[in-house]
């Protein structure tokens, strides 16, 4: 009987397996590249987001910052002449937006204080400011005051700083106290608002316009306040009247006596007797044999004192030379 060959089959996936396990990675890398655009969006997004609050927080600060060290000098003088006070506090609406100008002193970091070397009180102003590419942004300017009102005849902006970009809203509220609540006007250019509250909103940086969730408040009191011409010029103190001037003076250094003698005799330096005959001594004043003449400012006891519990000093002050005086008694 002939035998036929056994006939060997090698293993392997067939078509349709390979073609399943290709759409089973595919949707598997797919899932994984949508999670992974998801999450990198996710960042993207609060990336934006917290730098948008950022520049927010920075532009509020440094508007509060030079809100708080603003001055006024107020000159009644200029005032009834009709004279424009060159420290007043405007407040503006341009374009749809709040404009604030005012004098302050500013401090020797901050922004762009370099360029005004030796020259802290400067006029600021806040504004917004439309650009060549459409867009809103928050510019600071600044202008040394000396040298204000030639800066506006020659048309000078003054060296300018953008706060923030972008702005969608900027609005500056003051607090009224007729009203007793806050205002969008500031009528009295002579007078320093008690507080101030400052809105701002700037627009996403891919545009989107900012909702109300996006608008940030920065609300804070003024710690200056107006200085008229008696805080400049004080008027001088009127001089001392003679009469009982110079008893008062004998009684004010007799008393600063008496409490540095009581300090004494409490610390133990010296005795109650001791300072008694520095009293009487310095109340009937220096004569002939104590040492020598005229009135003696002090004695200084000698450590230790005399014999018999009396009292043995040194003349000090004019009048004595520095001889021995001798009083008190046996106790």
């Amino acid at each position: 009987m002939m035998k036929t060959p056994k006939q060997t089959h090698n293993l392997a996936f067939t078509l349709v397996e390979t073609m399943v396990a290709v759409v089973i990675l595919g949707m598997a890398i797919a899932a994984m590249h949508s999670t992974w655009m998801a999450i990198l969006g996710a960042t993207k997004s609060g990336a934006r987001a917290t730098a948008q609050i950022q520049r927010e927080r920075v532009a509020l600060s440094t508007m509060e910052l030079a809100l708080n060290c603003s001055i006024i000098y107020f000159n009644e003088t200029r005032q009834n002449q009709g004279l424009t006070n060159a420290y007043s506090f405007a407040v503006e609406d341009v374009d749809g937006y709040k404009s604030v100008s005012f004098v302050a002193r500013l401090p020797e970091d901050f922004l762009g204080s370099s360029h005004f070397p030796y020259q802290p009180i400067r006029r600021v102003t806040l504004a917004v400011e439309p650009t060549q590419g459409g867009r809103n942004d928050l510019v600071m300017r600044q202008w040394q005051l000396t040298k204000m009102e030639r800066a506006m005849e020659e048309g000078d902006d003054g060296l300018g700083i953008t706060l923030a970009r972008d702005v969608d809203l900027f609005e500056v509220k003051f607090w009224s106290s007729i009203a007793e609540d806050y205002v969008d006007y500031w009528d009295e250019p002579e007078v320093l608002p008690k507080r101030i509250r400052l809105f701002l909103a700037l627009r996403d940086q891919e545009g989107v316009i900012a909702g109300e969730e996006a608008l940030r408040m920065r609300e804070f009191a003024l710690v200056s306040d107006v200085i008229d011409e008696d805080m400049i010029s004080p008027d001088p103190p009127p001089p001392p009247s003679r009469g009982g001037s110079r008893g008062g003076g004998r009684d004010g250094g007799r008393g600063d006596i008496d409490r540095r003698l009581a300090e004494a005799v409490k610390s133990g330096r010296i005795t109650k007797a001791q300072a008694e005959a520095i009293k009487k001594r310095m109340q009937q004043g220096g004569g002939r044999g104590q040492g020598g003449r005229g009135p003696v400012k002090a004695v200084r006891p000698t450590p230790g004192g005399s014999k018999g519990g009396g009292f043995s000093g040194t003349i000090v002050g004019p009048g004595g030379s520095g001889g021995a005086g001798k009083g008190g008694g046996k106790k």
